[in-house]
């Protein structure tokens, strides 16, 4: 982990410039977790979102 935002939730930058981001939900008492990364094929870069 590189650094670690909490405004309305929590953000911790990776060091291979991934997210994973967790907080809760405005509409539900649930919590969300999202984890972000680029994935590198040849020469583009895409970025690739998982939630739950």
């Amino acid at each position: 982990m590189t650094y670690l935002v909490a405004i309305d939730g929590f953000r911790f930058n990776l060091e291979d410039g991934g997210r994973l981001i967790v907080r809760f939900s405005g509409a539900e008492p649930l919590p969300r977790v999202y984890c972000e990364t680029i994935m590198e094929i040849g020469r583009w870069s895409y970025w690739m979102r998982v939630e739950s």
